[in-house]
């Protein structure tokens, strides 16, 4: 199905001469568009790919948004829309073939990552960049890894792709996955609607679900939907959180490094998983579903009652959207959003440093142009750049009232209907969960909703459970990790899926991936 309505043209002189003449106030600390007296009297064209979430076929350079970025810095992007399918593997093949686009927006991976800097397949940045763009450089330094990147590489090869920017919702931020509801079935079943439920509360919601299938729907109603990522992030890492891939390596109680996946917390989860499978409470072909698939059969179809997905104001809306636009549902008391704990009542997860992604350009990118690219990313970090990637335009779509807060003009409510390409704008610099909290289009309902459920995971974590990165870790390259970089999803539900006993199978699993683990593990030990 579509993942936005339907698209909408404006005038494109219109918009472009509001923006001309009414420039936003900036951030404290964040200065002003760095494009005063450049010469951009030359056209420069760069390919440029990035996973997008809109509708497929879409051409991004038709609106009025895409026609401002092209005026003002006479930078005409040729955009390639990836989709979360396609965007590692695509980019793999072409980094590693010589063919990648001028940039990309790549998934950030250490161990590529080097390899990619010492091969010469990604360009370095100027070494005044940080001078040259500082917008783009404050924000480098909020990102967590980038100046423990200066530090490893020394130079710069990437710039990390912020998640928060102003709008940080918490000093420490986790895992921002959301458990999806309907929050009718919940409470139609005899509990109450929470921000947050414990692994076992979770499962006897949805046994109760199972039993009295509150929405009619028959022997089509499974509970639990998702796709293997999201539904081994719902029943694993929020169990465990060294079965988390970022956080499967970690210092022991005797100074020894130790592998999560091989820890009987891991088995436990996997056992919780297996149990529900068996007992029919989760789809049973879950394994085959794409992302947007476990969505649609909550949301729309009504034969599922949850799902995991970002806890975003933008997706709330987007589920919220779809039931109203889908059904006869009200989604304020249909839609659920809340958090899975472990059996201890705990929040788990790593820290999350605070980006995901990063742009890397090519190698054949010059000069001219990696500064024409960097001179609109550093614009699209101010407060101006922000609101024109995320809402349009001032005057005709939005207004800055004298307390600097926004509100919308008309009754707009995603402004990706009219302005497709701020969709890959939006992919630039910084990602959307920053600006969603303070973006007039999303009701404050779901804003508020974000911000809270940070604040709050992080009250429900201690020390054990909430573990900080280790940047040893992080950054440890070498060929024996090139061969330890498991598609760790896919490996658990194969467990669960696997006949036979679940404990000789994982220690059977655990004793094979061991031979390739133990030299990982030697060498962090050597690393200290």
């Amino acid at each position: 199905m579509a993942r936005s309505p339907a698209t909408r043209h404006p005038p494109a002189e219109s918009a472009s001469a509001a923006v001309s003449a009414n420039s936003a106030e900036t951030d404290e600390g964040s200065e002003g568009s760095n494009t005063g007296g450049k010469d951009y009297s030359d056209r420069i064209t760069v390919s440029w790919a990035a996973v997008i979430e809109g509708d497929e076929g879409v051409d991004y350079s038709k609106d009025a948004v895409y026609q401002y970025f092209l005026d003002n810095f006479n930078l005409d992007i040729q955009i390639t829309a990836l989709t979360w399918g396609s965007w590692v593997e695509n980019l793999r093949i072409w980094i590693n073939s010589g063919d990648m686009p001028d940039v990309a927006n790549w998934l950030y991976n250490h161990t590529e990552f080097a390899d990619y800097a010492d091969q010469g397949l990604v360009r370095s940045f100027t070494p005044d960049w940080k001078t040259k763009w500082p917008n783009a450089a404050r924000l480098y330094d909020m990102t967590g890894i980038g100046n423990e990147l200066d530090s490893l590489m020394g130079d710069t090869y990437c710039m990390p792709v912020a998640i928060y920017f102003n709008n940080k919702p918490a000093e420490v931020l986790g895992s921002h996955i959301q458990t999806y509801m309907r929050k009718d079935w919940v409470e139609a079943v005899g509990f109450e609607a929470k921000s947050n439920y414990t692994i076992d509360e979770m499962l006897e919601i949805a046994r109760a679900m199972k039993q009295q299938d509150p929405g009619g729907a028959g022997a089509n109603f499974y509970p639990i939907t998702s796709y293997p990522t999201m539904i081994v992030e719902g029943f694993l890492y929020s169990q465990y959180e060294r079965s988390r891939p970022s956080a499967v390596f970690y210092k022991g109680e005797s100074g020894g490094y130790k592998w999560g996946p091989a820890d009987e917390q891991t088995y436990d989860a996997l056992k919780v998983f297996q149990d529900a499978y068996k007992e029919g409470l989760i789809h049973p072909e879950f394994y085959t579903l794409n992302q947007g698939e476990d969505e649609d059969m909550m949301t729309i179809a009504g034969t599922s009652a949850m799902f995991w997905a970002g806890g975003l104001a933008n997706n709330y809306r987007l589920f919220s959207n779809e039931m109203t636009e889908n059904t006869d549902l009200n989604p304020d008391e249909a839609l659920l959003s809340t958090f899975i704990l472990g059996k201890d009542g705990k929040f788990y997860s790593q820290e999350v440093s605070n980006y995901f992604g990063a742009l890397i350009f090519s190698p054949n990118l010059s000069d001219e142009a990696f500064e024409r690219v960097m001179d609109a990313v550093d614009y699209s970090t101010t407060n101006e750049g922000q609101y024109l990637c995320h809402l349009g335009f001032e005057g005709e779509d939005y207004t800055i009232g004298a307390d600097g807060s926004l509100a919308m003009v008309g009754d707009i409510a995603d402004p990706s209907s009219k302005y497709p390409s701020i969709l890959f704008f939006q992919t630039l610099a910084t990602r959307g969960d920053d600006f969603s909290l303070v973006d007039p289009s999303i009701p404050k309902l779901y804003r508020d909703k974000q911000k809270e459920q940070y604040i709050e995971k992080y009250s429900l974590a201690d020390e054990s459970s909430m573990v900080p990165i280790d940047w040893n870790v992080a950054f440890h390259s070498s060929n024996a990790r090139n061969q330890v970089e498991f598609t760790y999803p896919d490996e658990y539900v194969q467990l669960i899926l696997k006949e036979g006993d679940l404990r000789a199978n994982w220690e059977a699993w655990v004793n094979e991936k061991m031979q390739l683990v133990q030299p990982v593990l030697d060498e962090l030990d050597a690393l200290g």
